[in-house]
């Protein structure tokens, strides 16, 4: 039997061919990672607290690949009288199963269906998650008179203990979901059809939410183009649409009108086949730092459920740095770095650290400064004594990225991105993350909350030994990159002179 889930329903939402293949090709589809395994991980740490507040349910367990034994379960413990069931499990004449987090008896003839999420806010696909929950149960003679969405409470501000009446919100949805019930019942009428399809129609142009499907795309077709129109900036589902109608497949083959100039840049250095790059612009943006320079990167740690007093749900909070320092250009190269590795707030230790180390004047570069910039605004605010010297930082601070930003400085290798993962193979193929501990900042965050948390007690050294190699090449290759930039402005001379790289 195929039945119809709602991951399922939500897998057909994303694009029809995600649904068909975790139907029939399920080997194909791309695995969770670590990082993807540890935000679900988050998630039920956050129900449990939930169900904390709930109070006193009935909670049909047991294998989920058993549907059978827990629907049974479930009809059991209705017939029973119990009327807070904690993951019931249903199943219609259509095949739709669906296991709500929460299903309450209001009273004789009423049910509230309430769904457990680690998010904030209600956001727009929880309305499809809770109306295909609501489909089933309707169908099954369930009167789902109210329906609810349990979150986090943005505003939460930990002070000793978690208090799980204060980290948990609630908020009725129920207009909300009612109003696309035609709408739901439509896609499952469709999404049932999919299944049974012979051969699937896979390209993004069908795709219900785009970016998402591109990561399932690019995962199945890793050989694709570089020029492919799908690997544009800024890709709107409309451009793929019109694209794919067209049998357009090169961005060299589209016509610039109709794109916006980010993506006009990317196109012409593709038609072009040459760098672009705007030496004067770069040297007047170069010739406004101030020596010396500092070269600043922040590692951050983000919980649904906050680690140390003072601090917010998901909030930002830098537990790692590293910084370079050009004192002049022709002094030395030097490196300062600071990883916590208590079992504390990191922020003061960090920051009287690092404000002994960066000194009171010189230009502070960053790659996407204005993330450096809160963390230090949020610092700040947790070490009120040194709110002052935070912002006057904050005054000092460049983004690096600015020339590949306003494209000054477009390689058709960039594929139309600044982001420092992207620009740094281009431009410093000599360095590379691929052989480092930590390749990427989601895997930092996670494993020093692992290691803080004592899961990794037995791994601590050598993560953090990899945590201070990962972040000092982060600004390293920021140096570097500042390197080939003046360079391409031709203000490479007292650089080289020096043999400082």
């Amino acid at each position: 039997m195929q039945y119809l889930s709602k991951s399922d329903y939500l897998k057909y939402r994303v694009h029809p061919a995600y649904l068909w293949y975790q139907k029939h090709q399920p080997q194909k589809l791309p695995k969770y990672d670590d990082n993807r395994k540890y935000m679900f991980e988050q998630g039920d740490e956050f129900e449990s607290l939930a169900m904390q507040v709930i109070g006193e349910v009935t909670v049909i367990d047991g294998d989920p690949l058993n549907i059978q034994h827990l629907t049974e379960a479930t009809i059991e413990a209705i017939d029973g009288g119990s009327k807070r069931l904690a993951q019931p499990a249903f199943v219609n004449d259509e095949l739709l199963y669906c296991r709500p987090d929460l299903l309450e008896k209001i009273d004789d003839n009423q049910w509230r269906l309430t769904e457990i999420k680690s998010s904030t806010s209600f956001k727009r696909q929880h309305r499809y998650d809770l109306g295909f929950q609501r489909h089933v149960l309707t169908s099954l003679g369930f009167n789902i008179a109210k329906v609810q969405l349990i979150h986090v409470n943005r505003d939460y501000v930990r002070s000793g203990d978690i208090d799980p009446e204060r980290l948990v919100a609630s908020r009725d949805v129920t207009e909300d979901v009612m109003a696309i019930e035609d709408e739901v019942a439509k896609e499952i009428e469709k999404a049932q059809s999919v299944i049974k399809q012979a051969e699937v129609n896979d390209h993004p142009a069908m795709a219900g939410n785009l970016n998402r499907w591109l990561e399932v795309y690019r995962h199945l077709y890793p050989d694709l183009p570089e020029d492919s129109v799908l690997n544009l900036i800024q890709l709107k589902p409309q451009l793929v649409r019109e694209t794919y109608h067209q049998g357009i497949e090169s961005m060299t083959k589209l016509d610039t009108d109709q794109l916006t100039s980010k993506q006009t840049a990317q196109v012409n250095a593709w038609k072009m086949d040459e760098i672009n790059i705007n030496p004067q612009n770069v040297a007047e943006f170069l010739n406004e730092f101030e020596y010396p320079l500092y070269f600043l990167d922040y590692e951050t740690s983000a919980y649904v459920v906050p680690m140390y007093d003072g601090i917010k749900p998901y909030q930002q909070l830098p537990f790692q740095y590293s910084l370079h320092k050009l004192q002049s250009p022709g002094g030395e190269l030097e490196h300062f770095e600071y990883l916590h590795t208590d079992d504390s707030l990191p922020v003061q230790p960090l920051v009287n650290k690092m404000l002994s180390e960066i000194g009171t004047n010189g230009t502070v570069l960053a790659w996407f400064h204005k993330f450096e910039m809160y963390c230090n605004r949020i610092m700040a605010q947790l070490d009120p004594n040194r709110h002052d010297q935070l912002y006057a930082l904050n005054q000092r601070m460049v983004d690096l990225r600015v020339p590949f930003a306003r494209g000054d400085y477009v390689d058709k290798r960039f594929q139309g991105s600044s982001s420092l993962k992207n620009v740094l193979p281009v431009m410093c193929p000599e360095l590379s993350y691929k052989e480092l501990g930590i390749q990427e900042g989601g895997a930092a965050q996670r494993l020093w909350q692992q290691v803080q948390s004592g899961q990794r007690d037995d791994q601590a050294q050598q993560i953090y030994a990899d945590l201070l190699e990962y972040c000092k090449l982060d600004t390293f290759a920021m140096v570097e990159i500042y390197r080939k930039l003046r360079r391409a402005a031709e203000l490479e001379d007292d650089l080289v002179q020096t043999g400082l790289f």
